[in-house]
């Protein structure tokens, strides 16, 4: 992975941050669907597929 993909990640991460909800009862909290891209969970699963 790239710095360039690296950086568009932190992007669409920042975007879903910026863009969810809090919901302040029964306590502040938010849930961000999908909040991890795909691209990164394949590339953890790869990674931790060739160290074990």
């Amino acid at each position: 992975m790239t710095g360039h993909d690296l950086d568009a990640l932190k992007s669409e991460i920042a975007y879903k941050i910026y863009n969810s909800s809090v919901s302040r009862y029964p306590f502040a909290h938010s849930e961000t669907g999908d909040f991890l891209p795909v691209r990164l969970l394949e590339e953890i699963l790869e990674k931790f597929k060739r160290n074990s």
